[in-house]
Parts: structure tokens; sequence; C-alpha cells
């Protein structure tokens, strides 16, 4: 039991439009470990959409945006994606 690795789960619940949006962050006891940081679109699933971002405020701030963008072009629809290129929704 001693050599389990604890992640520490930081999460930010947004909506936009109705939609919402989660800003995840997943890091090692190590405070330099980040796993990864992502935001996802949708109600929480295996298959929601997620934008990874890296570790700077411009990375984060575009992975924002693109979220924004695809809810507001209406890329989202109920459960379902699109993709970006289909003229029907």
């Amino acid at each position: 039991m001693d050599n389990l690795i604890e992640i520490d789960f930081n999460y930010i619940y947004v909506t936009h439009n109705g939609v919402k949006v989660s800003i995840a962050q997943h890091r090692d006891p190590d405070p330099l470990a980040t796993k990864f940081q992502e935001v996802g679109i949708g109600e929480p699933n295996a298959f929601m959409p997620i934008i990874r971002y890296g570790s700077t405020l411009t990375e984060l701030i575009d992975a924002l945006q693109e979220a924004q963008s695809r809810i507001d072009y209406k890329v989202y629809k109920g459960d379902l994606w699109h993709d970006e290129c289909e003229t029907e929704i």
C-alpha cells in the first residue's frame, strides 16, 4: 500500500448557452508533475469532446475559446457532436 500514487484532481464546472463545460487538471503529489489538463464539453462521459491545453494562461484561454466556438457554432447538439465541416446539424 505504500507505493500507491495519489493523484490530485481539480475541476471547475461552468456552462455556456446551457452546455456544460468542465475544466480539469490532474496532478501527481509533485507540484511540477501535471498529468493532464483539459476542457471537456457536454455531459461527462467516455465520448465527450476533450480539448487539451498546456501550462500557460494563453493555452488555457485558447482551449476555452475553442470550446466556446464549438458550442456557439452548433457543433454540439444535445448529446451528439458533429464534425465542424458538416453543413447540416
